[in-house]
């Protein structure tokens, strides 16, 4: 249906397919680097930024984070973000950077990320860069969001919390069916 209404190409099935033997391939190193990633956004409030490419990659990890991991954590997209957030980085404090980046970026746009990070660094001491692995933009795509769902999960058994459990929103529904 969805190649019926040209909402996908015919070679999307195979980009997915491609996308599924590159996780498996990379599982161990995923699952290590996720860790690594986990362990450094641990007691820290994280802030997400990526190329406009992969906000729905940013965006999905900041809601894992939040439902996982139970965190407060924001993002924003590059090259926006250099337009109002960044005057924003005033303040010192607990925050984990993220950059969710690849090496085929629009050039000026690593550019930005390269001089964000020195900007940052003077108010984030923990600055993190999570490149993406592929041939295409689902691989890579789809290689971000896996990575980050377990760095979630990861940071949910280092908080120890049930990254299951969401009563607040069970909370919430009763209370708005009332």
């Amino acid at each position: 249906m969805l190649f019926h209404y040209r909402l996908i190409d015919l070679g999307f099935e195979e980009g997915v397919k491609s996308a599924i033997k590159l996780l498996d391939k990379n599982e161990k190193k995923i699952r290590k680097e996720a860790v690594r990633v986990a362990k450094k956004l641990n007691k820290k409030t994280p802030v997400i930024y990526g190329c406009a490419g992969y906000e729905g990659a940013a965006v999905r990890f900041r809601q894992q984070l939040n439902e996982n991991a139970k965190v407060l954590c924001w993002h924003h997209v590059i090259p926006e973000m250099n337009h109002n957030e960044l005057v924003g980085w005033t303040q010192k404090g607990k925050y984990a950077v993220v950059f969710l980046r690849n090496e085929n970026d629009y050039e000026r746009n690593q550019m930005r990320i390269d001089i964000n990070k020195k900007i940052i660094s003077q108010h984030a001491k923990t600055i993190i860069e999570i490149f993406s692995k592929g041939e295409s933009a689902i691989e890579n795509t789809l290689y971000l969001i896996h990575l980050c769902d377990w760095v979630s999960f990861y940071l949910s058994e280092i908080r120890k919390v049930d990254a299951t459990e969401v009563k607040v929103i069970d909370y919430l529904k009763s209370e708005l069916g009332k």
